[in-house]
């Protein structure tokens, strides 16, 4: 392709037709330019793909990272709710409300002394 356009170029030159060539020679910049300007569009095209993909990976990593401190949000907020409604059992226990409930599996009955504890 470049000897049949080197030729071309001579034979314009050889020949004296200095306005064919010149002609010949801004047709022949436009089509550097225009292959230029394709390779950028696809250059473009490309690094913004990758940018996608990037961002679809930090999405999905954000979405696990978030579904997790849910998870780990709840399990806080019950364990204070838990610490909360033994707080007040006590406060109601010390202020004469209500008695504290024994020990699950009836361990300790009401008034029953613990083995051991002789009062």
């Amino acid at each position: 392709m470049i000897r049949l356009f080197r030729k071309i170029r001579h034979q314009l030159l050889s020949e004296d037709r200095y306005s064919v060539y010149l002609l010949y020679a801004s047709g022949e910049i436009i089509l550097v330019v225009v292959g230029i300007l394709f390779a950028l569009q696809i250059d473009n095209w490309s690094e913004n793909r990758r940018i996608r993909n990037a961002e679809q990976l930090l999405l999905g990593s954000l979405k696990l990272e978030i579904s997790t401190n849910q998870a780990r949000l709840d399990e806080a907020m019950l364990y204070h709710a838990k610490s909360r409604e033994g707080a007040k059992r006590i406060l109601a226990h010390y202020n004469g409300v209500s008695p504290i409930r024994e020990f699950s599996g009836n361990r300790f009955a009401a008034g029953a002394t613990p083995v051991g504890m002789d009062l």
